[in-house]
């Protein structure tokens, strides 16, 4: 399997067929899933190990969308073939398969396949369940503008959830801070910092998944603000704030 220009996946009539070449859907993604627990259970192996099971999750992923595509583009074909996902089906595997490739560098093809696939769904709110993987993609691909633009059109569309949120706002405040807007991106540290939590009794809100923050991805965000503020201070400009306003102590404490 390889991926054409545009990131679409393509048959290599070069390699050799698999033993076993599943015969419907569900097959491909139960291969799918015994690839991707076992990259679980191989979490802390060498990375070589690691590297090779990422490329067999990455073909497994492009084989069966290479499949799709096949069926679905077939003119005979009534929408019920083996090989045609359902969209909330194809949508899983697309993200997993965006990611394998990320997690092997190549963010060229994440981008290309992002904008050649944007209005194949159907459902119009799939349009946008990958943006927070393109919005990376192009970060590491240094197309910080390109970045910006994506990621301030979709963290205010309303169609992302809250962790697709934080991890997009999270991009978008990096993106600045490469381009060196760094007031910009520490209002953008500041409105991730202080709508996140650890605990949802904070909120009130009884949706726990929607507002965990590990850890270290906690950590890391402070780290990244930190860094930005250090890069935007000015010599004696905390000299100016006064101790005792409550307003000044509200303004500083995200960064606690």
């Amino acid at each position: 399997m390889t991926m054409g220009s545009d990131g679409t996946p393509q048959q290599d009539p070069s390699s050799s067929p698999p033993s076993v070449i599943p015969t419907t859907w569900k097959e491909s993604v139960s291969d799918l899933l015994s690839s991707c627990l076992n990259n679980n259970n191989n979490a802390s192996s060498s990375s070589s190990s690691s590297s090779a099971n990422n490329a067999k999750i990455e073909k497994t992923c492009a084989d069966i969308l290479s499949r799709h595509f096949e069926s679905s583009s077939n003119d005979d074909d009534d929408g019920d073939n083996d090989h045609t996902l359902p969209e909330t089906v194809r949508s899983i595997i697309t993200t997993v398969y965006l990611r394998s490739l990320i997690k092997g560098g190549k963010y060229g093809v994440v981008v290309d396949y992002c904008r050649k696939h944007t209005n194949d769904n159907d459902d119009d709110d799939n349009n946008n369940n990958n943006n927070e993987e393109l919005a990376y993609s192009l970060y590491r691909l240094r197309n910080y503008e390109a970045c910006r633009q994506l990621c301030a059109a979709t963290t205010n569309d309303g169609k992302n959830n809250s962790s697709s949120s934080r991890g997009l706002l999270h991009i978008w405040a990096q993106a600045l801070y490469r381009m060196g807007e760094t007031n910009e991106a520490d209002s953008k540290y500041r409105q991730l910092l202080s709508t996140t939590t650890t605990n949802n009794e904070a909120t009130g809100d009884t949706d726990m998944e929607d507002h965990v923050v590990d850890d270290d991805e906690r950590e890391d965000a402070l780290s990244n603000a930190l860094a930005n503020r250090t890069a935007n201070y000015t010599p004696g400009s905390l000299l100016s704030i006064n101790s005792s306003s409550s307003t000044a102590k509200h303004n500083e404490c995200w960064l606690e």
